[in-house]
């Protein structure tokens, strides 16, 4: 049995009396948010009563989703509340804010998510997350982290011997833009948490553990466009990073060009393909049931509805057939040089932020973005 449950942020800026602001927050800004929100105060009552539960998903809508929305919270308390009530059938468990959470100001120390989070861990086989914030408390207590250190001499990991595949986003909010943070921290979660979360694996904390992702992101800074935004979907246990170059290649939203690992090359959307990024290690079915792509291996097609729901993307053949006068640098160098110039990178290490470039070939060189035949530029 799964349940898959899709919510907004709550709107913010205006107070909403109630006595119970677990899930609510202090402000809200419509009768609307508030009796979205108020209806999961017995979300954990029905929650301990499914008994034949086994995947779990709780999904908040990205803004960009909602007609007229402007910015909006989710209780982090809230959900921790929720996946307490989950029973212990339950193995496979999805968090996904899309960065909408937050919490109240605990002192440190304080119970939060990433304890409710670990509670589970150890009977999960399945975990996915993508939240504002995380911190090691997700997978041990005890933890010491500086301002740019993770002290590990007092460090309690808690063991998962059954967790098959875990996929942490680190990109809550625009891919280019923002990172993960640390709980009650500033810092850039990523580095600590592939270390030690490998640190964990090597240790054999995780013997059943098949896929670990990180997936986080990196920005260009180049006038010449030689450089490119990138997707790093981090390998735990390969010790290995994939790095995949994303860019917007005209004005409209949904044209954000990907190349995959496996050469393929795609068009969509940044949520789309930021999915893409991640491996598709959760997949939704066509009546909106979030799975891991493991369970739907495992299942006949259309087995209970579970029949696959495509990502909405177009190859980038498709898309050229559709705007025949539209093209971008890439695809304009590539065809004046006949070479591929970018492809997704494998590179060793997890930590790693190296610029992804496009290619000069040998005979060529830059003149701003273009490509030109070197004793071209001479001449001109």
């Amino acid at each position: 049995m799964s349940l898959t449950i899709y919510t907004n942020p709550a709107p913010l800026n205006q107070y909403i009396p109630v006595q119970d602001k677990t899930f609510v927050g202090e402000s809200c800004e419509s009768t609307e948010a508030e009796n979205v929100w108020l209806r999961f105060r017995d979300l954990p009552c029905r929650l301990q009563s499914m008994k034949k539960l086994t995947t779990f998903s709780f999904i908040v809508l990205s803004p960009s989703q909602i007609p007229h929305f402007r910015e909006g919270n989710v209780m982090r308390q809230g959900i921790a509340r929720i996946i307490l009530s989950l029973p212990e059938t339950c193995s496979a468990l999805e968090i996904d804010t899309r960065g909408e959470d937050f919490d109240l100001n605990l002192p440190p120390g304080s119970f939060h998510l990433c304890d409710a989070i670990r509670a589970m861990l150890p009977r999960l086989k399945h975990l996915r997350l993508r939240t504002r914030m995380l911190c090691s408390y997700f997978y041990g207590e005890k933890a010491v982290i500086t301002s740019s250190t993770f002290d590990s001499s007092h460090f309690r990991p808690t063991a998962a011997p059954n967790l098959d595949t875990l996929v942490v986003n680190c990109v809550p909010y625009s891919p280019f833009h923002t990172v993960i943070r640390l709980c009650q921290n500033v810092q850039d979660a990523q580095p600590i948490l592939a270390e030690c979360l490998q640190a964990l694996v090597k240790q054999g904390k995780y013997p059943e553990s098949k896929r670990f992702y990180l997936l986080g992101s990196q920005n260009y800074h180049d006038a010449g466009q030689s450089t490119y935004a990138a997707f790093n979907r981090r390998d735990i246990i390969q010790n290995t990073t994939w790095t995949i170059p994303c860019r917007q290649i005209t004005d409209n939203e949904d044209d954000h060009l990907i190349r995959m690992p496996d050469g393929g090359e795609y068009l969509s959307d940044t949520i789309t393909i930021a999915q893409l990024a991640e491996g598709e290690l959760w997949q939704e079915t066509t009546k909106g049931i979030r799975l891991p792509h493991a369970v739907l291996a495992e299942q006949e097609a259309g087995t209970y509805g579970r029949t696959l729901k495509h990502l909405p993307y177009e190859s980038s053949r498709d898309w050229k057939a559709r705007n025949p006068k539209t093209s971008c640098t890439l695809w304009r160098n590539e065809t004046a040089t006949g070479v591929k110039l970018l492809d997704a990178e494998r590179r060793d290490g997890i930590t790693g932020t190296l610029p992804l470039v496009e290619k000069t070939p040998t005979g060529w060189v830059r003149h701003g973005s273009d490509l030109v035949p070197e004793q071209g530029r001479l001449s001109a």
